[in-house]
């Protein structure tokens, strides 16, 4: 996929593991391979500049950070793994471009 793909990192599970790609226009997506069946999955398209992708303790998200308001400004986002439902996690004037997940969260 892309002629740069970095960041993966694997589920709780094993089972997928999430990547950031360059596509097809030059700009960074998230993207899911799914291991038993080497399916890749889009998570985001035309939304900004994204990166650092995480799975969330349970294996059913990926947090990760986008630049997609039209400013500087980085801000974390939380995905199913489908990509069709996400929301942004973060507000206020901070630039989120780090992410860590604690294994003290709730699975």
């Amino acid at each position: 996929l892309g002629n740069y793909n970095q960041n993966p990192y694997f589920s709780p599970d094993e089972n997928f593991f999430v990547f950031l790609g360059r596509d097809e226009k030059n700009v960074f997506d998230i993207f899911l391979l799914e291991l038993s069946s080497l399916k890749i999955s889009r998570i985001t398209q035309n939304q900004g500049a994204n990166r650092s992708p995480l799975f969330s303790p349970s294996g059913r998200h990926v947090v990760f950070s986008s630049q997609r308001l039209g400013d500087k400004k980085s801000h974390l986002y939380l995905s199913n793994l489908s990509g069709n439902y996400q929301v942004k996690i973060t507000s206020g004037n901070a630039s989120y471009d780090s992410i860590a997940i604690s294994p003290l969260i709730a699975k």
